[in-house]
This record gives structure tokens, C-alpha cells and sequence, in this order.
């Protein structure tokens, strides 16, 4: 400690350079524990909802691979342009003719 002493540093400049230092240490230790937990819990909720809509979806998207599923998406294709004229003009609400060859 002498040759501090002819630095002109006192040992409450030593003490007040470490409690700043020691402050901003564990201000970065909160900020990261905190930011860690907000990611986290945020990507957990996202897997579960991901995983919730997968069971619930599963007889749609099964439905949607059969072939009957493939067949209505065919017929929904080639008659897109008449199912939106039929949605617009309301003379022909209740039923419009399209074709269901595929």
C-alpha cells in the first residue's frame, strides 16, 4: 500500500472505485438473469401453443393429404374466379354452378 500512497490514492478512492465497479457488475448480472427469463419463457409459450395447434390440427392437415382433400383443393382452384362473383353479387346468393372434374 505505500507505493499507493504515493500515487495519491487513499484507501476510500480504492473502496470507492470497487463499489462502482461492483455495481455495475451486478447491474449487468440482473439485466442478463432478467432478459434470460424473458426469452425463455417467451419461446416456452410459443412451443407449447405451436404444440397445442399441431394435436388440434392434426385430423385437418390429415384430411387435407388425402386424396379427398386434394380433390376439394383442385376443384377450389379452378373455380376460384366464379366462387368470388357468387360471394359479391347477391343475386346469386344461395348456390352458383362450377365445375367438379379434376
Amino acid at each position: 500500500m505505500p507505493q499507493l500512497a504515493k500515487l495519491g490514492v487513499s484507501n476510500w478512492r480504492l473502496a470507492q472505485v470497487a463499489g462502482v465497479l461492483g455495481s455495475v457488475l451486478a447491474l449487468g448480472i440482473i439485466i442478463g438473469v432478467l432478459t434470460y427469463k424473458t426469452v425463455a419463457s417467451s419461446v416456452t409459450s410459443q412451443l407449447k401453443a405451436f404444440s397445442t395447434l399441431q394435436l388440434e390440427d392434426k385430423k385437418l392437415l390429415d384430411w387435407v393429404k388425402s386424396n379427398e382433400g386434394k380433390a376439394a383443393r383442385s376443384i377450389y382452384v379452378k373455380n376460384a374466379a366464379i366462387i368470388r362473383t357468387c360471394r359479391k353479387q347477391k343475386k346469386y346468393s344461395g348456390g352458383c354452378i362450377i365445375s367438379v372434374e379434376y
